[in-house]
């Protein structure tokens, strides 16, 4: 599920018009794809992750990401300035893979 990838964004920063114009026709047609995909499996995720969906964190600012336990990754967003920050834990994870240094 590769609907929103980093060689999609590059492709919006590009310097000709029209580029940038078939960038974003690609781009909403992602969203289009991904908005089609997340109602067909809607039903199948746990009540939680149906909960969790409703959240938009696009903007949110990350303030601590820790790994506590082996297979647990915590995160805390700042989604709005000055409101009580968002606390999130993954649980059974794999494999965490972070940039260095982590911006």
């Amino acid at each position: 599920m590769n609907f929103f990838t980093q060689g999609r964004y590059d492709a919006l920063q590009a310097s000709s018009d029209e580029e940038v114009d078939l960038a974003i026709k690609d781009w909403n047609q992602q969203i289009e794809a991904y908005d089609e995909h997340f109602r067909i499996i809607r039903d199948e995720l746990p009540q939680s992750v149906r909960t969790f969906s409703k959240y938009s964190f696009h903007d949110a600012v990350v303030r601590n990401l820790a790994q506590p336990e082996e297979r647990r990754v915590s995160l805390e967003l700042e989604a709005w300035p000055g409101k009580v920050p968002y606390r999130i834990s993954f649980l059974e994870v794999k494999d965490l893979s972070l940039p260095n240094p982590i911006v």
